[in-house]
């Protein structure tokens, strides 16, 4: 009876342990794979994050090429008007401005309510100057990236930089107030002082153009001073002063005619003479550009070397081609 007892009772046992264990590891089981999960989770937040982050980041890095792109192109638009920084430009500006109203200051002998007028009239100039290159930026940045409005822009910008170098200028609006401001007596006053100055830069304009040929030629004591005497009677003097006076008076200088020019020189200098004057003719198309000379009046005003007269020797070789091939050798 009791070995039957014991066997069924065994089973029971057995199946009762079995559920023990399997209520114990189904949990640790579930445990695990719930971790798992949350961890694959965690995983893919962090692809996620990271994805955003790296969008975010390209996002970014191309709002900033834009805006470095476009504060480029507006400092290009800057040094281009100012040749510097803005705020050195502007310094250099309000310089200028103190220094004419200064010069025209004594050169009038203005009294100081002339003086105040003046100063107040080149203030207001160089406001509107300030105000057009705020404009230039203002128009770029709308522009977009419309390519043939930025080429426009830049065009405008470097016609602001020659407005920049005449401000103050004989055509300003300073300029209008003081002639309207100024007495009869202090124009005349001025209009001497000017015409000495002009006369004086006219004279260093030529030294230096015969300068330039001492540095090829020897020249005589005597030579120079009568070269410096004929350029004065056959270039006269421009109205107002401009960056190309020296430039203009060298191709004045090679424009003079052969006869007037050559007996001022011994015969063996002539020849390399005559090869700078050919230099000083390439100037020409500077001068046009500048406005300075009419094309169709400098080729007419081309020197008059008579080729039947004057052999180039053999060792000399001519500067400009064209010559050579007047002279009947080949360049």
């Amino acid at each position: 009876m009791d070995m039957p007892r014991f066997h069924i009772l065994s089973h029971v046992a057995a199946v009762m342990i079995l559920m023990a264990c399997s209520e114990s590891v189904w949990p640790q089981d579930f445990e695990r794979q719930e971790a798992a999960a949350r961890l694959q989770q965690v995983q893919i937040e962090r692809v996620e994050n990271a994805r955003l982050i790296a969008e975010k980041a390209q996002h970014e890095a191309i709002l900033i090429r834009g805006n470095v792109a476009i504060f480029q192109v507006i400092h290009h638009i800057d040094h281009v008007v100012y040749g510097t920084s803005v705020v050195f430009g502007q310094q250099q500006i309000e310089n200028q401005l103190v220094n004419k109203v200064q010069q025209l200051s004594s050169e009038y002998d203005l009294t100081e309510t002339q003086q105040s007028k003046l100063l107040l009239a080149a203030q207001w100039e160089a406001k509107q100057f300030s105000n057009e290159v705020v404009d230039l930026r203002k128009k770029y940045d709308s522009s977009g990236s419309d390519l043939i409005e930025q080429q426009i822009v830049l065009k405008q910008a470097q016609d602001l930089q020659r407005k920049r170098k005449s401000l103050f200028g004989p055509d300003s609006f300073a300029s209008k107030v003081l002639a309207r401001t100024v007495t009869g007596d202090q124009l005349a006053k001025y209009k001497q002082v000017l015409d000495d100055r002009l006369r004086l830069r006219h004279r260093s304009n030529i030294e230096g153009a015969i300068r330039d040929i001492e540095r090829q030629v020897v020249l005589k004591i005597a030579q120079h001073e009568a070269l410096v005497e004929l350029l004065i009677k056959e270039i006269p003097p421009p109205k107002s002063n401009h960056d190309y006076d020296e430039t203009l008076v060298k191709y004045q200088f090679s424009q003079i005619p052969e006869q007037t020019m050559r007996p001022v020189f011994d015969e063996d200098q002539w020849p390399q003479v005559r090869q700078i004057f050919d230099g000083f003719h390439e100037l020409e198309a500077a001068l046009v550009q500048q406005g300075l000379i009419e094309q169709e009046g400098a080729a007419a005003s081309k020197p008059a070397t008579n080729p039947q007269q004057e052999k180039v020797p053999t060792d000399v070789t001519p500067i400009n081609p064209n010559r050579a091939q007047q002279d009947g050798k080949k360049p």
